[in-house]
Parts: structure tokens; sequence; C-alpha cells
């Protein structure tokens, strides 16, 4: 942070990327600074600070034409925060520049049990900007949280509790808020990948059947799932 280096933050969009950048800048010697914000896709709004930090976003996503253009374009005094995909898609010179350092940000699923940690804080402040009770989140729900590889990593985990809080009538968010369709239907002669989505599915079967004292009914109902569906997945995973 209190570096003049550039840094490349690598990892999947919805991450924490921007948040990486944010507490970078926050201890850089700029902080007093806004913190100026650019995405290379659009060229006409190239608006280059002059010194200060920088927020450059989707320069990974620019043909080489286009990054000699932004390359030329920086000024020397501006240190860049650059979220990216993918550091190899940016030329060797414009690497060097905004990404002298790297900071490789895992996926969600990587995180172990960070996952719950993310999903009780959006609890936390969905309810606040709602109006409603922190919710409870149950046995289900977090081994789903756990264990399910979340569409657009740490955004789409927020969104979903956000959703769930508001359609819960009673605190509580079970799995059949959290994810309605879920646990889907696997094919048996799935391989490779699907075991992670098998084991998610048996996870999530046996948290709620904890849950509710090994009341297939009720657990059925928490899972968003028929009786005799739930029946099924317990016979597929021996449980």
């Amino acid at each position: 942070g209190p570096t003049a280096a550039s840094v490349g933050i690598i990892g999947p969009a919805g991450s924490g990327r921007a948040l990486v950048a944010r507490a970078l800048h926050a201890l850089s010697a700029n902080a007093d600074r806004a913190l100026a914000e650019i995405d290379a896709r659009d060229e006409a709004g190239w608006a280059m600070p002059n010194g200060g930090d920088l927020l450059l976003r989707h320069a990974d996503r620019l043909d080489d034409v286009a990054q000699e253009r932004l390359l030329r374009r920086l000024p020397p005094p501006c240190r860049v925060f650059a979220p990216l995909a993918d550091g190899s898609r940016l030329s060797p010179a414009l690497r060097a520049r905004i990404a002298t350092v790297e900071i490789s940000i895992p996926p969600l699923s990587a995180r172990g049990a960070d996952a719950l940690a993310l999903a009780r804080h959006f609890a936390r402040t969905a309810a606040e900007r709602h109006g409603r009770p922190v919710p409870q989140l149950s046995q289900a729900a977090e081994a789903l949280i756990l264990n399910h590889p979340w569409p657009d990593e740490v955004r789409g985990l927020q969104l979903a509790i956000e959703r769930a809080l508001l359609l819960s009538e009673d605190g509580r968010i079970d799995v059949a808020l959290l994810a309605p369709q879920t646990p889907a239907p696997i094919a048996e002669d799935t391989a490779g990948p699907a075991f992670d989505l098998l084991e998610s599915e048996r996870a999530m079967i046996a948290a709620a059947l904890r849950e509710h004292g090994h009341n297939v009914t009720q657990a059925a109902q928490a899972l968003g799932l028929s009786r005799g569906a739930l029946y099924r997945r317990m016979a597929r995973h021996g449980l």
C-alpha cells in the first residue's frame, strides 16, 4: 500500500478486486485525494488524473492497438490499481506499467469459511437497509453457502442473501429461499466437476435432516423439494 508501485489485482469478476484497490489506496501516500476511476473500454472517457491514484477497469479487455494507446495516455506520476481477469492478456509493456506488483484474489469457492462470514455480514447489512430483523441462517443454508459455486462470486452471494431476506416471512433463511432451484437434478453419468455438486447436495440434505430431527417432510420443505424427491436423493447419497 505505501509504495508507489502500480498493482494488478487478478481474480474473477465479483470477487472483490475493486475493494482491494480501495484498501490499497487508503494506505497510499495519495489517500487524501479521491481515487479516480476509468473504464478502459470507453476511450472517450480516458480523462487521466495528473498524479494521484487511478482505478483502471477492463484494461485486459482491449486489443493490442488499444492497449498501446492506453499506455501512451497514462501519465508517469499516476499510480494504477488495475482489476484484471487475466494478466497474461496484457501486452508486456502495459503489464509492466499497470501491474508492477500482482495480487491474486481467489474465487469464493477457494476461500473456505470466508463465504459463511460474508453471508452473515450481508445478512446484517441487508437487514439494516430494509428495516428487518437480522435473519438466522439454517444449517442447510450454511451448508449451501459453503459448498455452492456462486455465480458472480461475492456479488452473487450478496444478492442471494438480500433476496432471501426480503422473501423470508419468519426471520429465517433456508435453502428454499436462498436458492430455490437448488439442489438441482444431477445426471447419474455426469463426471468430473459434478462430483463437487454431488457432495454439495449431500451436505445440504444431511444438514436439513439434522436440523429438522430427520423429519423428512419438514426437511423437504426447507430444501424446496417434494417429499418423494427428497427420498430419491437420500437414497442416491446413502442417507
